[in-house]
């Protein structure tokens, strides 16, 4: 008997072992097939953009958060002009069309975060129910019982050809899309402010010189008018100073 289940058990090895590695040769292929389709984003070549750099040209890892990022944002700030910069940071405070960029900004970023959670379990329903029953028999005491039941159903699906990855990835290029859409708002904003305000300053000296040019010709018809009656000018003079 004891010789018999030695060789049973003998008999019994390779087929355990031909089933364990069944099992982790299955389990490569799985681990295998847990991979992303398509093609990988590339950043297209633009040739007349490669002699620009920086904003969304420049790679996240090579942005410098500090003082040159506040140079290259506020530029206007080199002309020293303290109305301009009031008026610039008024504009970017109020203006709906970048408040709303902003507001895109947040929305993307819950997109994001909504297209990570796919990678985890979904808690697909959740149901609860409470059931008291009371009874009263004539005669006799009344009796009461409750009775709770929940539930809770949880879904997950794994990523075997890399659908919720790519979706994470589009996702992550449409935060960061919504981000440089908020920095162009902001300076297509910032240079109409300021280009409205430098026609605004144009005007006032084109203003202030026609007042002084304006001064100076009453000056001089004064002047014609006094050599007029002094007989030192003609009449032709003085109606030419008053033109």
């Amino acid at each position: 008997m004891i010789r018999r289940a030695k060789i049973e058990s003998m008999r019994d090895m390779p087929a355990k072992s031909l089933g364990t590695q069944g099992i982790a040769l299955l389990g490569g292929l799985l681990l295998g097939a847990c991979t992303t389709v398509g093609p990988d984003f590339k950043r297209p070549e633009v040739p007349w953009l490669a002699a620009w750099s920086g904003g969304s040209l420049e790679s996240l890892a090579s942005v410098q958060q500090g003082n040159r990022r506040g140079q290259i944002e506020e530029w206007w700030r080199n002309f020293n002009d303290p109305v301009l910069a009031r008026l610039i940071a008024e504009a970017l405070r109020l203006n709906p069309n970048v408040r709303t960029a902003g507001i895109r900004i947040l929305e993307a970023r819950a997109q994001l975060g909504i297209a990570g959670s796919t990678l985890y379990p979904q808690v697909q329903q959740v149901t609860g129910e409470i059931l008291r029953v009371r009874e009263q028999v004539s005669g006799g005491p009344a009796t009461s019982f409750s009775v709770y039941n929940a539930g809770l159903g949880i879904g997950w699906e794994l990523d075997f050809w890399g659908k919720f990855r790519r979706t994470i990835e589009s996702a992550d290029a449409g935060y960061f899309v919504s981000i440089a859409q908020y920095d162009d708002v902001q300076v297509l904003m910032a240079a109409q402010v300021s280009s409205l305000y430098c026609s605004i300053r144009t005007l006032e000296a084109r203003l202030q010189i026609a007042h002084e040019n304006a001064a100076l010709q009453k000056r001089s018809l004064e002047i014609s008018e006094r050599l007029f009656r002094s007989g030192n000018h003609s009449e032709l003079d003085v109606q030419q100073a008053k033109a």
